[in-house]
């Protein structure tokens, strides 16, 4: 429940009346009627079973559809050849083999812990406990603990870091891991069963991660498993799409935003479901134009959801260009106001002025910075023409932009 919620409904049970009517018209000012409309229907739905019937078999991929799944449009293919000497040359290969070898242990660090032992995709390492692999709307989120360090595990930044590991150094053992955490990942997951379902937003990740992974690690995988493979992405974009109400009518920041760009990404990419891709890059810029105001600030008035907001749609903008997909005079600007503005936040240093909230995400991680260092972002940022450019490249900038080093400026 959010705060906004709790609010109201703690009103209700002890204010007078004309209190419990101000919060009331506040929530719906926040939620729009059609929102709180939607939200009744939902609850009604989860709770008398309609959603499971639904979902049932609705996920899956008609066969004329998988023959067709490639990656003929995605980012820069070029790159991944000059991958190695390009993290040799920068310095950042001994970080990423620090990673990957602590992932083929097996070992991760999930925020500040360290997890030992293959992933459990289904038992929180904060608490302990274990969620059932029931279906995602049968699921409560628990009270107890913090649900985002289970979710962390299911975001699949490890499939990401074996592969770039992999891919700069050829190693078999990081090669070997990274089947393994795939096979891993698709047996232990059924697409909508699971609390890593329960989260549009922790979905659409998850698809960014596995579609950079299979890129990067285009050869690790044989034929029928990375077909296996780009059918999981392609069913859980479909399963992301299916239920995106719940975030454009509930959630309208950043949840929208990534679910819109992640369903935008795996379609485009896998060439399936055009019709939904054109509508999801309308809804993109549509999205750009009501969460960042004129002068480039985020509607969440949070550096670090702007910083999130802003992968998203780097990731949607590139691909765009790569496909013909312009994005329109309005969206162009609104963009680059949100470029100055976080680019202002950094100033001369590595860390932004710090304010709002902050629940440590990101869609990749793939740079070897702290989480307050905004410069891969201004990197990237410099690097398509939105503000100068002027910090060292980083890896957003390398997969989204090419192997072209960047030019200082004066």
């Amino acid at each position: 429940m959010s705060k906004t919620d709790a609010k109201f409904w703690g009103t209700a049970l002890v204010a007078p009346w004309r209190a419990r009517g101000r919060v009331f018209l506040e929530l719906l000012e926040q939620r729009r009627l059609s929102g709180l409309i939607y939200r009744g229907g939902f609850e009604l739905a989860s709770r008398s079973g309609l959603l499971r019937s639904l979902d049932w078999g609705s996920s899956r991929l008609a066969t004329d559809k998988i023959s067709n799944l490639s990656f003929e449009k995605f980012f820069f293919p070029e790159a991944a050849g000059s991958y190695a000497p390009f993290v040799a040359v920068r310095g950042y290969l001994p970080g990423i083999i620090e990673v990957a070898d602590d992932l083929c242990l097996p070992r991760r660090r999930v925020f500040e812990l360290v997890v030992d032992g293959p992933t459990d995709w289904h038992r929180d390492p904060l608490g302990g406990q274990r969620f059932p692999r029931h279906h995602w709307s049968k699921l409560k989120l628990p009270t107890d603990t913090d649900i985002k360090y289970t979710w962390e595990l299911g975001r699949c930044y490890q499939l990401t870091a074996l592969a770039r590991a992999a891919l700069a150094t050829d190693v078999e053992r990081y090669k070997e891991a990274f089947r393994a955490e795939w096979l891993s990942l698709l047996e232990a997951n059924p697409v909508g069963q699971g609390i890593h379902f329960t989260s549009g937003l922790e979905s659409a990740v998850r698809i960014v991660n596995m579609l950079f992974s299979l890129r990067i690690g285009a050869s690790i995988l044989d034929g029928p498993s990375e077909r296996r493979a780009l059918r999981y992405i392609a069913e859980t974009a479909r399963f992301v799409w299916r239920h995106i109400d719940f975030a454009r009518y509930w959630v309208p920041n950043d949840h929208i935003l990534g679910e819109l760009v992640a369903v935008y990404l795996a379609f485009r990419a896998l060439q399936i479901y055009p019709h939904i891709a054109d509508r999801a890059w309308t809804e993109i810029q549509t999205e750009l134009l009501k969460q960042f105001s004129d002068d480039g600030v985020y509607g969440n008035q949070s550096v670090t959801y702007q910083r999130f907001a802003l992968q998203w749609l780097l990731l949607a903008w590139r691909l765009g260009a790569v496909c013909g997909d312009e994005l329109t005079e309005a969206a162009q600007q609104r963009l680059a106001a949100s470029a100055r503005f976080m680019e202002a936040m950094a100033g001369a240093g590595e860390h932004a002025f710090r304010y709002g909230d902050d629940d440590g995400g990101q869609v990749l991680t793939i740079d070897q910075t702290a989480f307050q260092d905004l410069r891969p972002l201004l990197a990237a940022l410099g690097r398509g023409g939105l503000i100068e450019e002027r910090v060292p490249l980083g890896e957003w900038a390398f997969w989204l932009f090419g192997a072209e080093p960047a030019v200082a400026s004066p």
